[in-house]
């Protein structure tokens, strides 16, 4: 059992989490008075959202990220499910443009 987290399975919770975390975009946020950084941050291996004041200099608390209820992973969600679809799929396109070109050779052939 996985961890699915967009279209990609993970094999722990922890990495599942890793990864949302680590796609999370930095943000500022500017007020009147003040500017401050926010971003993604693991501290003594949880991850937390830091604060950096950039008015002030101070780093602030660093509260835990809210993460998703990640759904186990389907056959739907295996990438390599997924590429041998495709190559199915684009095996049966080249057979039928090849099937199509020896009819017209041969035709014109013959």
């Amino acid at each position: 059992m996985g961890y699915q987290l967009k279209d990609v399975c993970y094999s722990t919770e922890t990495m599942a989490q890793d990864a949302y975390a680590q796609s999370m975009q930095p943000a500022f946020v500017v007020n009147d008075s003040t500017s401050v950084f926010f971003y993604p941050e693991k501290v003594s291996g949880a991850w937390c959202m830091g604060a950096h004041s950039l008015s002030t200099g101070g780093l602030t608390q660093c509260p835990d990220i809210n993460f998703p209820a990640f759904s186990t992973c389907t056959d739907h969600s295996d990438p390599t499910a997924q590429f041998i679809a495709g190559t199915e799929l684009g095996a049966a396109v080249a057979g039928a443009i090849i099937v199509a070109f020896l009819w017209r050779f041969l035709r014109v052939r013959f």
